[in-house]
């Protein structure tokens, strides 16, 4: 005789997992201006520069200095907007395992599974088990159960 699957405690688990990717993912949009501010810092530094065999005519009046700082407030916009963009993913990461946790906004769970797939390996596989999570009927009654009970009629497809 099977088993039957306990749903409930995977959608538990996939929570704490939603969590930990967050937290992952907060971490990681740390270092993005970390590397941003050794990369400015690098290209304002001659000695750095020519440790690289790159000699640049470091002049007030320079056309080169010109571009470097042109150069490097491009990367500084872009590693900024790059940081916004990691720790939002991050934090409404955390917020879909919160919403696993209460049974709520299934279609939020699902957008954000899909995003996470640009988190490599982890996201991919946080997003496929929870594809496969979701779609199961207990699954969807737990979400329906949950949205009949808030007085929405938020339900799966």
């Amino acid at each position: 005789m099977k088993k039957p699957k306990d749903t409930g405690n995977r959608l538990d688990t996939l929570a704490r997992w939603y969590y930990l990717s967050g937290a992952f993912g907060l971490i990681l949009s740390c270092i993005i201006p970390t590397t941003t501010a050794e990369i400015v810092s690098d290209l304002n530094n001659p000695t750095a520069m020519e440790s690289r065999g790159m000699l640049i005519d470091y002049t007030p009046d320079s056309p080169y200095k010109k571009q470097v700082t042109q150069f490097a407030q491009k990367v500084v916009i872009t590693g900024s907007v790059a940081t916004l963009v990691a720790a939002t993913l991050a934090l409404l990461t955390a917020y879909a395992g919160r919403c696993l946790q209460k049974r709520e906004h299934p279609a939020l769970i699902k957008t954000l599974a899909a995003w996470n797939l640009i988190w490599l390996p982890h996201g991919t596989i946080l997003a496929v088990t929870t594809f496969c999570t979701m779609k199961s009927p207990e699954a969807k009654r737990q979400f329906a159960a949950r949205a009949n009970t808030r007085g929405a009629g938020t339900t799966l497809s």
